[in-house]
C-alpha cells in the first residue's frame, strides 16, 4: 500500500504532493511487536515451538484424530489447535490460548503418536517437542 512507486502513498503524492504518508497505527505496533518478539529469544523460541505443534497434530489426518480423540476423552477443551500469523498480532494469543487450553491433550497426543506412529518420531524436531511439553507446565488462572 505505501509503496514508493505504485502504491497507493505514491499514487497520492501525485495527485497532492503536499500529502503526507502515515502508517496505520496498528500496523506500526503489529511491526514494533514482531521486532519485540524476534529481539526475545524465549518468545520468539516459545512462538517456533507452539507452530511446531501445531504443525506435528495438524499436517498429519492420523496424528490430528488421535489428537481429537483425547480431546473428547478428556472432555477438556473444544478448542481447536490454532496456527499463527506474523502479520496478524492477535494471532498469536489464539494459538497460545489454543495450546494453553489444550495442554494436557498435546501432552497425550504426542506421547501416543510417539508410541503408534514410529515415521513421525524419526523427523526431527517431533520427540524434542515432546520432550520439551513434558517438562514445561502452564498455570492457569
Amino acid at each position: 500500500m505505501s509503496g514508493q512507486y505504485k502504491g497507493l502513498a505514491a499514487r497520492v503524492k501525485t495527485d497532492a504532493p503536499q500529502a503526507v504518508y502515515v502508517q496505520c497505527y496498528a500496523h506500526r505496533l503489529n511491526f514494533a511487536f514482531q521486532d519485540a518478539c524476534r529481539a526475545v529469544t524465549e518468545v520468539s523460541e516459545t512462538m517456533e515451538n507452539v507452530n511446531a505443534v501445531y504443525r506435528c497434530i495438524e499436517g498429519s489426518s492420523k496424528r490430528k484424530q488421535i489428537f481429537e480423540q483425547i480431546q473428547l476423552e478428556l472432555k477438556d477443551s473444544k478448542l481447536k489447535l490454532a496456527n499463527f500469523c506474523e502479520t496478524r498480532w492477535c494471532s498469536r494469543f489464539s494459538a497460545l490460548k489454543a495450546l494453553n487450553e489444550n495442554f494436557r491433550i498435546v501432552l497425550e497426543a504426542l506421547t501416543e503418536i510417539k508410541s503408534i506412529d514410529k515415521n513421525s518420531t524419526q523427523k526431527p524436531g517431533v520427540r524434542g517437542k515432546l520432550n520439551l511439553f513434558s517438562k514445561m507446565s502452564i498455570s492457569r488462572p
